[in-house]
């Protein structure tokens, strides 16, 4: 089964049961981590996310495509800042003058070192749910800037460079189906308390989605590529869902 935490329609009945039988905590209450805290919401949150981590899990990578069908033929790879750059190199360097190729090298050497190179190499991010992704305060600079955080991340707006990186590609979401215990999170029982929270909401309008994300620590192959939506087709279909 793929599972898409923002639906409940997937839910075992047992779990469905016992939280609409619960509807007095989830409209006393905001905030689903709270809730998660104590019976019987605390295991609740626990069978549901072994319930998940039995199946597989649609995520979603925010990005900006170079062209159409790249991702569904070439996959998703691991973040390796060296190989991703040359890359770019190779295949834009030409859009760029002299001085904005020195700009530009110069602005990665100084900005990915340290902590910055090794917390980044090595990792491909997903948002969990569609909430996180029309949320664009964490995904709109992904969107608006080619080559994701390798590239375009310690260029600043306002020069010739952020547009000239504007202008490459073509903003899309790529939805995932990937084996949940494959994601590396930072929290317990992630995936059910932000299905959980999305329910909550539905039924509290005043509660709070807890969103979550996670990495892959390998590369997805195109066989797990299950769609790549174009931003504004996405957000059409998603935004009505979240305030």
């Amino acid at each position: 089964m793929l599972i898409q935490l923002e639906k409940s329609n997937w839910w075992p009945q047992e779990t469905l049961d016992q939280v609409i039988a619960h509807q007095d905590a989830l409209l006393s209450c905001n905030f689903m981590e709270n809730l998660i805290k104590v019976e019987p919401f605390r295991t609740i949150a626990n069978e549901l996310d072994i319930f998940i981590r039995k199946n597989r899990l649609l995520v979603y990578h925010c990005t900006k495509e170079p062209e159409e069908g790249y991702f569904q033929s070439q996959g998703l790879r691991i973040l390796d800042l060296d190989q991703k750059q040359s890359e770019f190199l190779r295949r834009f360097g030409a859009r760029f003058t002299s001085q904005e190729l020195a700009e530009l090298q110069e602005a990665w050497s100084s900005y990915f070192k340290g902590a910055q190179r090794t917390s980044r190499n090595g990792k491909i991010w997903f948002c969990f749910a569609p909430d996180q992704v029309v949320d664009e305060s964490g995904t709109k600079y992904l969107f608006a800037y080619f080559g994701g955080e390798a590239v375009s991340m310690p260029i600043r707006d306002g020069i010739s460079i952020a547009e000239k990186l504007r202008a490459i590609g073509a903003p899309v979401v790529v939805e995932t189906s990937v084996d949940p215990n494959d994601i590396h999170t930072f929290s317990q029982v992630p995936f059910a308390i932000n299905s959980l929270s999305i329910f909550h909401q539905s039924v509290n309008p005043e509660a709070t989605i807890h969103g979550r994300e996670g990495y892959l620590s390998r590369n997805v192959s195109p066989s797990e590529i299950v769609a790549v939506t174009p931003k504004d087709r996405f957000f059409s279909t998603h935004s009505s869902n979240y305030r």
